[in-house]
């Protein structure tokens, strides 16, 4: 069959099948686990934790205390 002929979803199902052939199930899932984009904005999210204060822990494992152990 010819992929101009083909629907997304035969596509996918074709590549999958070739990826499995060659590589096997774990290396098939390796493989698209390296192409998963994700979720969110990152630059938004790493601005946050990078511009926020640090926490302090409370009592006996204060910044002070760890410093001077």
């Amino acid at each position: 069959m010819q992929a101009q002929s083909m629907s997304p979803n035969q596509i996918r199902s074709a590549g999958l099948a070739a990826l499995i052939k060659s590589l096997g199930p774990t290396g098939m899932a390796r493989f698209i686990q390296q192409y998963d984009m994700g979720t969110g904005d990152y630059t938004k999210d790493r601005s946050n934790y990078v511009n926020r204060e640090p926490y302090i822990f409370p009592g006996r494992f204060s910044r002070f205390n760890l410093l001077v152990s």
